[in-house]
């Protein structure tokens, strides 16, 4: 039995999924059926005031069905099943997870994340360095008008080329590191232009070849892994990360060929007895909680939070449109600072000349 659930997924929708995808238990499916639905919504005393008719899974009715169905899958498995076979779909469930959360990682830091960032900065980034810059060149502009204006009361001329110099040598080291931003911008286009090469369909095929490579490949998951897999697993990390779905294809296919993915449903721990598989399950659990623990880090972090906002054109024009009046008023301010610089200039060869 795959049962595959999102880590947002209710205690219901897995409770309802996992009925659903329970193999027949000696023909006692639709008995079993009925007492759920006689206990849960004629004598739940929530039946009298709230119900859930839609069965959304994520309501309280909905949540106190799931926990009364939960207890009764597991009293109706440990009637049907031994403690080893328990264990084994344990097992399996468990390896599902790790898979799902691995790749679910994998996917945010090497696709989602990058392409987000790509586009904030093509979209939006580019008016936050405008106005670095302008903000930069104004502070340029104000520096010299004083340095000008010093010279002008101390009786000195007003000389550009060591005013310039003093400008620098403030300012030098802050002009270079925005000119390395420009050229980052150029980077973040060639990577929002590739990525319409790819398609979501395709996305989905890389993501199907991607969690076979790390269920076969991963050593939390898969026994006996070798060199060679890490070698395969870090490979399949790299073509993922570039887009690569035709050689992640062909890496997934050397390994089918190999025998290490089944035509059917794998038996992951099929041979441990059962105390091996009760500690088995407790290690990948406590790796899936690490793995669904450094996923909710990036989720909370920038860029993943933006990435349903520079999909969203309102958003995008609102925010790059307030970015751009601010940029306009640093250089109204430059070309005051600028003015005022070549007026005292004029002053200053008048008096002394």
């Amino acid at each position: 039995m795959s049962m595959e659930f999102n880590e947002t997924d209710s205690p219901a929708h897995r409770a309802f999924a996992t009925r659903d995808a329970m193999p027949s238990l000696s023909g006692r499916e639709d008995a079993q059926d009925d007492r759920m639905e006689g206990t849960f919504l004629d004598g739940d005393p929530l039946q009298a005031d709230i119900a859930c008719d839609a069965g959304c899974g994520a309501c309280d009715v909905c949540e106190k069905v799931a926990e009364g169905m939960a207890d009764g899958i597991a009293l109706e498995l440990s009637g049907a099943y031994s403690d080893s076979e328990l264990l084994a779909l344990e097992h399996g469930m468990l390896v599902d997870d790790f898979v799902d959360a691995v790749f679910e990682f994998e996917d945010v830091t090497l696709r989602v994340n990058p392409l987000t960032e790509a586009r904030y900065s093509v979209n939006i980034g580019i008016w936050e360095r405008a106005l670095s810059k302008a903000k930069l060149d104004a502070r340029k502009a104000k520096l010299r008008l004083e340095l000008a204006t010093d010279d002008y009361f101390e009786g000195r001329p007003i000389i550009d080329e060591r005013i310039d110099a003093q400008v620098f040598a403030k300012y030098g080291a802050a002009d270079e590191r925005l000119s390395g931003m420009r050229s980052r911008t150029v980077d973040d286009m060639s990577m929002c232009f590739a990525s319409h090469d790819v398609t979501g369909t395709k996305w989905q095929e890389m993501g199907e070849d991607y969690r076979l490579i790390i269920r076969r490949c991963h050593s939390t998951v898969a026994h006996g892994t070798s060199l060679l897999d890490a070698h395969r697993l870090a490979e399949a990390h790299e073509l993922y990360a570039r887009g690569d779905a035709d050689g992640l294809r062909q890496l997934a296919l050397e390994i089918d060929v190999e025998g290490l993915v089944n035509a059917g449903e794998p038996s992951e721990g099929a041979s441990l007895s059962a105390d091996e598989m009760a500690v088995e399950c407790e290690l990948i659990r406590a790796q899936l909680e690490s793995v669904r623990a450094q996923l909710s880090h990036v989720k909370r972090s920038f860029p993943y939070k933006f990435a349903a906002l520079v999909n969203d054109a309102s958003w995008t024009c609102t925010k790059a449109m307030n970015l751009r009046g601010a940029v306009e008023s640093f250089h109204a301010a430059i070309r005051t600072y600028r003015e005022q610089y070549q007026a005292l200039k004029m002053r200053a060869r008048l008096f002394q000349g």
